[in-house]
């Protein structure tokens, strides 16, 4: 009895074979019943004869016309005969047998029916796993991760997965078993997950899981054999939606960095002219500021001033105001030390500019601030100029003018200075005593060897 419920139960296709199966079943339970009914009688003595006749006859009768059918459905498959032909052996008439030949039937066709269950139970398993059967499909459908329903055009369900069972549960709150109902319930937006897709709103949704999951739903309409099947499409897109957030998220930065980036575009124009004013200024504010330094030094001496001296002042004055541009740092440094030399002012120079022309410049623009001060405020008669390399650049401006009793104040040409100093790295310092030095240090740019 065990062993032909379990072949039953693994039955899966053709109506008439699973009903001849089962009824083999209760022909032996019928028998089961029989023979403890026997035993009991034997014990005490009592026997009744025929009790069972009728009960056997109908299951056995059943069997053969159910047997039959099944034998025509299967192309005559031998296990149906098989069937048919150990439950005769078993049936009242064969007890009419000669010299106890029922019971060697009757023990034969119990043992039979045990292999007979064993060997089908065992091919119905391999045929499953091997042959595409409706209970193979349903079982890959069911280990699937994604949701799938098929229905019929009224939403009745045809298919369902497990997965799709388990989202029904997650997003309506029970399982549907109408496809457009639970369709509506999607729609109707009862969970707070749910956003659809603005160009496809009847047929497309995303809906978020308790468990922080995101799942895309499809609906559309399938042709199968000549009408139209509704398929619903659970896709798990987690990754994909967190993807897509951070994306949105970047898109969000990028549009706030665009914004700033236009209002400094907007300003670009004002901050340029700013710049060139700028520039312009502390360049006038430089070539003023030598150019008075010498007609101080030339009215501190008492020197007479004639033409010759003071033409070659002016001419280059004006020049110099109305050309703003960049000079090389090395013709500029010479143009300092021809300017003063007139003047009896002895500049000392000590190394050189550095190759890195940016460096070189501010050093040029340090060297004749110092140079202008020290003549114009300390009537110096004699500039040490001295420049070191290592592994940053020094520059040393020492003169033997006049010492300030006062703390030195930083004017525009100073202030100046000092900003691109700093924005070098460097470092300006000041001593007045025991003379008055100025001292620079800026490091080398990163990479320079």
């Amino acid at each position: 009895v065990i062993m032909q419920t379990l072949h039953s139960s693994w039955i899966q296709e053709n109506e008439p074979v699973k009903l001849f199966e089962a009824l083999i079943v209760v022909h032996l339970l019928v028998l089961s019943i029989m023979l403890r009914t026997v035993n009991g009688e034997l014990n005490a003595s009592t026997i009744t004869v025929g009790i069972y006749d009728q009960m056997r006859w109908v299951v056995g009768l059943l069997i053969l016309f159910t047997g039959l059918g099944g034998y025509l459905t299967t192309k005559g498959k031998l296990s149906t005969i098989s069937g048919i032909f150990f439950v005769l052996l078993t049936l009242p008439f064969m007890e009419n047998l000669p010299y106890g030949g029922f019971t060697l039937c009757f023990i034969i066709s119990i043992l039979l029916f045990v292999g007979r269950a064993f060997v089908l139970y065992r091919r119905e398993q391999i045929r499953q796993k091997v042959e595409i059967t409706g209970y193979s499909v349903k079982e890959a459908l069911d280990s699937q991760h994604s949701g799938i329903l098929f229905a019929e055009s009224d939403g009745s369900i045809l298919l369902v997965n497990r997965q799709m069972l388990f989202l029904m549960e997650e997003f309506t709150g029970s399982q549907q078993r109408n496809a457009e109902k639970f369709w509506g319930a999607l729609q109707e937006g009862s969970s707070p997950g749910l956003r659809c897709d603005d160009h496809f709103p009847g047929d497309f949704c995303l809906m978020n899981t308790v468990k922080e999951g995101t799942w895309q739903l499809v609906r559309k309409k399938v042709a199968w054999r000549g009408k139209d099947i509704c398929q619903i499409i659970a896709t798990d897109v987690t990754e994909e939606e967190a993807a897509n957030r951070k994306l949105q998220e970047y898109h969000r930065q990028l549009e706030e960095k665009k914004e700033q980036l236009q209002i400094v575009l907007d300003n670009l124009e004002a901050i340029k002219k700013q710049e060139a004013f700028s520039k312009t200024y502390n360049y006038i504010h430089d070539v003023l500021g030598q150019k008075i330094s010498i007609l101080q030094q030339i009215f501190h001496r008492e020197l007479i001033p004639d033409r010759e001296m003071l033409l070659p002042l002016v001419e280059t004055l004006a020049e110099e105001i109305a050309a703003v541009r960049e000079e090389d740092p090395a013709e500029m440094y010479q143009q300092i030390v021809s300017s003063f030399a007139p003047l009896g002012v002895n500049l000392n120079k000590t190394g050189n500019l550095p190759e890195n022309e940016a460096i070189a410049r501010v050093m040029v623009n340090i060297i004749r601030e110092g140079v202008t001060n020290a003549v114009r405020h300390g009537q110096a008669q004699n500039i040490d100029i001295v420049i070191k390399e290592g592994e940053g650049y020094t520059l040393s401006i020492v003169n033997d003018g006049r010492l300030s009793a006062e703390n030195i104040i930083q004017g525009g040409g100073l202030r100046e200075i000092n900003r691109k100093i700093t924005e070098l790295g460097g470092l300006l310092q000041i001593k007045t005593r025991p003379e008055f030095q100025l001292i620079v240090e800026i490091p080398r740019p990163r990479g320079a060897i």
